[in-house]
């Protein structure tokens, strides 16, 4: 990062901590503000939900939140090991079932990419190396955004 880019960090937005249960909800609101037309926020709150919670519960998982006197105003997810997190995402479809049915009958012209990301969560389960992570998400409410 450049100086140009550079940000300096202001001890008034709060510190960056592990996310807990309680935080969930405003992850999943944070979620839908910020990626207003992708995928993921078309399945709705009920599947961020569970997405977020199972990425909170998962032991490799990372998922933190950046605090402000407000409350929570960011947050990043991803996973040290995703071949791990896809298997469980795998195993866990019943989970999932009714929210994606629910977006389906809100917003039927999503079916195709519902059926090519559960192929896609299939293939890179077993795609991935070992020693990999990856980056799922990061976002800040757009009022802190800047």
């Amino acid at each position: 990062m450049n100086r140009i880019q550079q940000k300096h960090f202001d001890a008034s937005q709060g510190p960056v901590r592990k996310a807990e249960e309680r935080d969930l909800p405003r992850v999943v609101e944070i979620h839908q503000q910020a990626f207003q037309n992708f995928f993921l926020t078309h399945l709705g709150r009920g599947f961020l939900q569970k997405y977020y919670e199972m990425a909170l519960k998962y032991p490799a998982g990372v998922l933190l939140v950046s605090e402000a006197p407000s409350g929570v105003e960011g947050f990043v997810c991803g996973f040290v090991d995703p071949q791990g997190f896809y298997k469980l995402m795998s195993r866990s479809r019943l989970l999932f079932i009714w929210p994606i049915l629910w977006a389906l009958i809100r917003h039927p012209s999503v079916v195709a990419r519902v059926i090519y990301n559960i192929r896609r969560v299939d293939k890179e389960r077993e795609r991935t190396s070992a020693g990999s992570c990856e980056l799922s998400s990061v976002a800040v409410r757009p009022d802190a955004a800047g």
